[in-house]
């Protein structure tokens, strides 16, 4: 965490050792204050009925992202526990910072790793199959989970106790998803048939009346041409009449 330095990863500020009675030794870590959470700021919309400025989310959001970014920059560097409690908020800069970074770990490929990690409302499903290879995208659902959150004041829907229920929520919600995004595309594809042939029978309807409209100009100059070869004539026969 020493090496860390983002505006949005909480930085550490000092370091020590100490010792219990029992002769237990324990390292203590000193980090920059901030002080609220965004479990705290979320709860207080919730408490009140209120529901988060839209702008709020964005900034927020933008920000936890942005430090997730840098936080996988490292090759591997996952954090694998993000949740409203692990983002601090200054409430008078709307200021972001990830923190807690107990969990967090450099995945290498290849090497297993536990899979009962990150809490449950925010762990992906890859976690709650039992998965010991997975990658620094458990980071972006958990940031998801997060989004979801603050959107509707309240965890997600999918809130279960067990990972094989909420897994099974999960399953059965994209699968609700798939039916709706498939619906729509239907629609949106009925649609668009529909004003192909609409555009089809107006560009048939048009070219029909600029076929009549030639077809009458044509006439009209083929007409103009014998009346202009007959005045000719007129003129001829006027011009030997007078010599």
């Amino acid at each position: 965490m020493h090496l860390m330095d983002h505006p949005n990863v909480i930085s550490l500020k000092h370091r020590f050792f100490s010792t219990t009675s029992a002769d237990e030794l324990f390292l203590n870590l000193v980090m920059e204050y901030v002080p609220e959470s965004m479990y705290r700021v979320s709860k207080f919309y919730s408490n009140t009925n209120q529901s988060m400025p839209l702008i709020y989310v964005k900034l927020y959001m933008h920000q936890i992202f942005r430090g997730l970014a840098y936080i996988h920059t490292v090759p591997g560097g996952c954090h694998k526990d993000l949740k409203p409690q692990n983002i601090l908020v200054d409430p008078l800069t709307h200021q972001v910072k990830i923190c807690d970074f107990g969990s967090a770990k450099v995945l290498v490929k290849g090497e297993a790793n536990i899979s009962h990690i990150c809490s449950l409302f925010y762990r992906a499903p890859e976690l709650m199959f039992g998965a010991t290879e997975y990658t620094t995208s458990i980071d972006i659902w958990s940031a998801g989970c997060v989004l979801a959150e603050l959107l509707l004041g309240q965890v997600t829907q999918m809130k279960q106790e067990h990972d094989k229920r909420q897994a099974s929520l999960i399953a059965e919600h994209n699968e609700q998803l798939k039916r709706t995004q498939l619906q729509a595309e239907n629609e949106l594809r009925e649609k668009t048939m529909f004003m192909r042939n609409d555009h089809e029978a107006q560009i048939k309807a048009l070219r029909c009346e600029l076929e009549d409209e030639c077809r009458k100009l044509e006439e009209e100059l083929h007409l103009q041409k014998i009346q202009r070869r007959q005045a000719k004539g007129f003129v001829a026969v006027a011009v030997e009449s007078d010599e």
